[in-house]
């Protein structure tokens, strides 16, 4: 992959204060990427099962209109 992805679980990690929330974090983060997806905010790929979720912002001249 180019290099403007990023790996999401790295990403997310780095804004984690208290370890105990890491799970809370994945979790809801993991959402809200899938609706960045769905409206085409980002693209996000994983090259197979348990591997990293990977991510890039899609550049808005590729954004559809709305």
């Amino acid at each position: 992959m180019a290099e403007d992805w990023s790996r999401l679980d790295e990403f997310l990690l780095s804004y984690v204060v208290d370890p105990s929330q890491k799970a809370t974090v994945l979790a809801s983060s993991f959402a809200a990427a899938l609706e960045m997806v769905r409206e085409g905010e980002v693209d996000l790929h994983q090259k197979e099962a348990f591997a990293p979720l990977i991510f890039e912002s899609v550049r808005r001249s590729q954004c559809p209109t709305r």
